[in-house]
């Protein structure tokens, strides 16, 4: 058996998104995880915008043998990363750059998602209505699901495989949640990137980021208090070369 691997992701909650890395290692990759909740000590990171500026701006804290990165985003530093971070997947063309002369795999391992789905449930929602967890509670959210019909509001700090299964029964997905927005293209539920706060929408490079692989500039909707929602044109949607995307991504997870 291989040696325990030891991955770091945030815990201050949970945070579905978040909680897809050790599922991933475990069940796509047949590792053995201990969670590492200190990100120097870790000998891998993955799903989620873990970097804040501290971990690109103290890269000397990290370990001699390096800190191996797979599918990580960020928003903060905007410094170089030099070569005690080890990138085997990043999220996008954005954080790619921060990688002098690097030219591997880009994705969100997020979109692995469907693989964590062992039969597509039927049909129940018109629209899954999916919010950031600081916006749980807010009025914008709330007053969109009174508004739509058959819509459902998914909460982001269930278990990972329900938040999978309720996205994957809506024929449609509106989210202010970036991972919400990339399980429901993992599965292929045409949606709809909207903002309800400004509190999330100061963190739009993480999205640009992400869109980026498909090389597509998307803009949010306003779905804020005292806008109205117009309507999407769900026959536009297109994910280009999200098949292939999906292979790199599970190809570049380390051998550790």
């Amino acid at each position: 058996m291989s040696k325990p691997i030891k991955m770091y992701w945030w815990n201050k909650n949970t945070n579905f998104g978040d909680l897809l890395n050790p599922l991933f290692a475990q069940r796509l990759f047949n590792k053995t995880i201990i969670h590492e909740t200190d990100p120097f000590k870790a000998d891998l990171i993955g799903i989620g915008s873990v970097w804040h500026g501290n971990i690109i701006d103290e890269q000397e804290k990290l370990s001699k043998d390096g800190l191996h990165v797979w599918g990580t985003g960020f928003y903060g530093s905007k410094n170089h990363v030099k070569n005690r971070l080890i990138p085997h997947l990043v999220r996008g063309k954005v954080i790619a750059e921060r990688f002098p002369g690097f030219s591997g795999a880009m994705g969100d391992a997020g979109l692995l998602s469907s693989e964590l789905l062992n039969k597509q449930p039927a049909k129940s929602y018109a629209t899954g209505i999916i919010c950031h967890w600081k916006e749980r509670g807010n009025e914008a959210v709330s007053s969109l699901v009174k508004q739509l019909p058959n819509s459902v509001l998914i909460d982001v700090l269930q278990p990972p495989e329900d938040v999978i299964k309720q996205i994957a029964a809506c024929d449609t997905v509106l989210s202010s949640s970036l991972h919400g927005l990339i399980v429901a293209d993992s599965i292929k539920v045409p949606n709809q990137w909207v903002v309800f706060t400004d509190e999330v929408n100061d963190q739009r490079i993480k999205f640009e980021d992400y869109y980026s692989v498909f090389d597509i500039k998307a803009e949010p909707l306003n779905a804020a208090a005292g806008h109205t929602l117009p309507k999407v044109d769900f026959s536009r949607y297109k994910r280009p070369g999200l098949e292939t995307i999906k292979s790199d991504i599970t190809a570049a997870f380390p051998a550790l």
